[in-house]
């Protein structure tokens, strides 16, 4: 069977297309990638599956790109993602919580 090549990170045009390849690559979850950026899961949904970009003000924006960068990276460079298989949800939670901490406070 032939494989289709996947675009890159760098290559998908919008930020939901960018989302969508992390969640298949990273093993997640919309509600893992809530928490991640910490926002409400209808919020989280609606740039993954309707196709909405960020909102709030100009700061808001900006931070949720510059997570999304910094997941795509981490992707690229750690053995904690995927996540594995099978993990048992309330794991999963801890999880998610753990490598968010983690990449934003590394002495974490």
């Amino acid at each position: 069977m032939r494989r289709i090549p996947q675009p890159t990170p760098r290559q998908a045009a919008t930020f939901s297309e960018r989302l969508q390849l992390v969640l298949k690559n990273g093993n997640l979850t919309v509600a893992d990638l809530s928490r991640f950026f910490n926002r409400p899961h209808p919020t989280v949904n609606g740039w993954v599956k309707r196709g909405l970009n960020p909102g709030g003000g100009p700061s808001d924006v900006e931070n949720a790109y510059e997570m999304l960068e910094r997941l795509e990276s981490y992707m690229q460079r750690s053995k904690k993602l995927p996540v594995p298989l099978n993990m048992h949800p309330s794991r999963r939670i801890r999880y998610i919580k753990k490598l968010r901490n983690h990449m934003f406070n590394p002495e974490y």
